[in-house]
């Protein structure tokens, strides 16, 4: 299902050439998914970059941006997510884990037990893998580390794992488009 989403949002971008909406849907992406909910903002980041090669700069600024923002805000809910559990108080944790998809109990205990054995290097490897990024966010608020360094962390490496992705696609990716490119002049010539 989200794989929908991201074709019908890649062919209306594409369909309208407007690389502003691709920024503006790449930072609320990354806002979503650093607070909310797991996001596919690398695969639109993979398929912007594409299209808009002569933009890469600006959607890496952006995707980092809006990851980084949202990072900022799920550090401080887990800042007071501990507080308040810690005062004896479930109720907040529970309406947090039943609105927030993917925050469960126990998931967010996991991430804490991470934290506190790696420090920054869970947040730091936690960008380059699959795993809800904004549960080690969360648990980095929780244990109240220096959110100077925390945000540190999240910077170089966000901006770490969008140069990555930028550098592996180029070749590759214009070759597919030079491909996708002739397939649709023959099949409009053909017509």
């Amino acid at each position: 299902m989200p794989n929908s989403y991201v074709k019908k949002i890649h062919e209306w971008i594409i369909r309208n050439n407007r690389t502003r909406y691709a920024v503006l849907i790449l930072f609320v992406l990354g806002l979503i998914d650093a607070t909310l909910y797991p996001a596919p903002v690398a695969t639109l980041f993979v398929l912007f970059a594409a299209w808009f090669p002569e933009k890469k700069t600006v959607l890496i600024i952006c995707s980092v941006t809006g990851i980084v923002s949202g990072s900022i805000v799920s550090y401080f809910i887990g800042n007071l997510l501990l507080d308040i559990t810690a005062a004896n108080s479930q109720e907040l944790p529970a309406l947090v884990t039943g609105i927030i998809p993917g925050l469960t109990r126990e998931g967010f205990t996991e991430a804490v037990r991470l934290y506190s054995e790696w420090n920054h290097w869970v947040l730091f490897f936690a960008s380059f893998t699959p795993f809800p990024y904004f549960l080690f966010a969360l648990a980095s608020g929780a244990l109240h580390t220096n959110v100077f360094s925390f945000v540190l962390i999240v910077i170089i490496s966000q901006f770490l794992k969008f140069m990555l992705l930028s550098l592996f696609i180029s070749k590759p990716m214009k070759q597919l488009i030079l491909i996708s490119k002739l397939r649709m002049r023959s099949i409009t010539s053909v017509r």
